[in-house]
């Protein structure tokens, strides 16, 4: 069980994210940018849309717990991030989070497929929006692809979960994540391989021949 809270650290509101000794869910926690507090004992993340958002899709059992000590403050009309209550019930909340990106109409929404992989990326093709095209090109790891007409998506989890977070429209991209540690494996034995051939020294050893009274020179490589 994770339980969710309102707090208030590092100059900010947070949502604090308490479950009991656990690996996974630490791994979980860690693999959404959430950080450890020492002062509440819990792990926290901005308290946001997206980040609830990721939260949902990181963790299966979830309890919103309410503070009545925590009161809340006024909500500022305009702010970057869309802040949101953390509700009683999570059904109080899940209306509000149908999609992180303010505006996303229902037509923009159909026309978001995800048409496959080549190589190392998805591709995902996304009609040009004002204010989400630009975001999601900010994304490390996306890339438009001007032949495909579409973005390219790089197979890892971090960008998974970005470009999903900002779509705001569920699972989109299969969990086949390219291995890149083995890409750069790969590339270091090449590397060595051609360091080592570079590094080959040839001696020229001399043998008589039977024929001529001149040396013929045959090429060794040791």
């Amino acid at each position: 069980m994770v339980q969710l809270r309102k707090l208030f650290h590092k100059g900010n509101d947070q949502i604090g994210i308490y479950f009991g000794f656990d690996e996974g869910l630490k791994i979980k926690a860690k693999s959404i940018g959430a950080q450890w507090s020492h002062s509440h004992k819990c792990w926290y993340v901005l308290y946001n849309k997206e980040n609830y958002n990721l939260i949902k899709r990181n963790f299966d059992d979830i309890e919103i717990v309410k503070d009545e000590n925590n009161k809340r403050p006024s909500e500022p009309a305009v702010v970057q991030h869309e802040n949101v209550h953390i509700a009683e019930v999570i059904s109080e909340i899940q209306p509000t989070l149908r999609a992180v990106h303010k505006g996303l109409d229902p037509e923009t929404v159909g026309r978001i497929v995800f048409t496959g992989s080549i190589g190392k990326y998805w591709i995902l093709k996304v009609p040009y929006k004002e204010g989400l095209t630009p975001k999601l090109m900010d994304i490390k790891g996306v890339y438009w692809n001007k032949g495909q007409k579409a973005f390219f998506v790089l197979r890892h989890v971090n960008v998974k979960i970005k470009v999903e977070a900002l779509l705001g429209i569920g699972e989109i991209f299969p969990r086949d994540y390219f291995n890149l540690e083995r890409v750069v494996d790969v590339k270091k034995n090449r590397t060595r391989i051609n360091t080592v051939l570079a590094d080959l020294k040839t001696d020229f050893i001399p043998i008589p021949s039977s024929r001529e009274n001149r040396f013929k020179h045959t090429l060794l490589f040791i």
